[in-house]
């Protein structure tokens, strides 16, 4: 391992979807290290597994180390997706995935997956090759905790096993091995609420979250965590890697 994954510290800005949040690091940014992470141990794979991630930018950087990435997306508008040399979309859904068991030789995962879902984390594991890998960015308990309070729902809500428990434990107990672990805390700032509203809905933090029917929520949430700085909240992310 790299010595910038090993010693990266000091806090950091990211700026990365979600119109312009804007995310102040405690202690280095994980996609970062999660982008140092997938170019070390995509090397000498063929068929690697993007999984919720789905960011072109992130897959064409890594990508050109593998000979294929497939990159699982919904059916909705992929036949308009460009061909991207050795980068193929695949509609599926990640709970039943369309490869046969043991062909993958690496997959990454994003936080919009969740490892508590068992038959999704078995199916994923199911494709793994038996000397393949899985690279995890995955939301820990305390992520956006601030707007999953004010809501009383949420994919970490009531806050939930801590991860770096959990996440051993159910990785453990599907076959697979922790090789690193690390978790990251910052604060997020979304630039106004409609910016957050897209958040909650775009990654998926919010269960069955509606602008309209949630409006009172949203003004709540506008009342009580807005700053000069925009709308702030806790962030949280697990970075992990395993094999089988």
């Amino acid at each position: 391992m790299n010595d910038r994954i090993r010693m990266n510290s000091g806090a950091e800005l990211s700026k990365y979807g979600y119109e312009n949040r804007v995310v102040e690091w405690d202690d280095g940014d994980p996609h970062l290290l999660f982008t140092d992470l997938l170019k070390e141990y995509i090397k000498d794979t063929e068929y690697v597994l993007d999984i919720g991630c789905g960011n072109a930018t992130k897959v064409q950087e890594i990508s050109l180390s593998a000979a294929c990435v497939i990159v699982l997306t919904s059916a909705s508008g992929i036949e308009n997706i460009p061909h991207r040399g050795n980068i193929q979309f695949v509609a599926a859904d990640v709970d039943k995935l369309p490869f046969l068991d043991e062909t993958i030789d690496l997959v990454y995962i994003s936080s919009v997956i969740d490892l508590g879902d068992k038959k999704m984390l078995e199916e994923i594991i199911r494709v793994i090759h038996p000397d393949g890998a899985m690279v995890g960015l995955v939301a820990g308990e305390s992520h956006c905790i601030e707007t999953q309070e004010i809501f009383g729902r949420g994919r970490g809500w009531p806050p939930a096993k801590c991860v770096r428990f959990s996440i051993p434990e159910r990785l453990r107990k599907v076959g697979m091995k922790l090789d690193y672990f690390a978790e990251y805390y910052g604060s997020g700032y979304s630039p106004s609420i409609a910016a957050h509203a897209n958040l909650l809905a775009s990654a998926q933090l919010i269960p069955d979250f509606d602008p309209v029917k949630d409006a009172s929520l949203l003004r709540e949430v506008e009342r009580k965590l807005k700053t000069d700085r925009g709308i702030r909240d806790t962030e949280h992310l697990a970075l992990f890697v395993a094999r089988k």
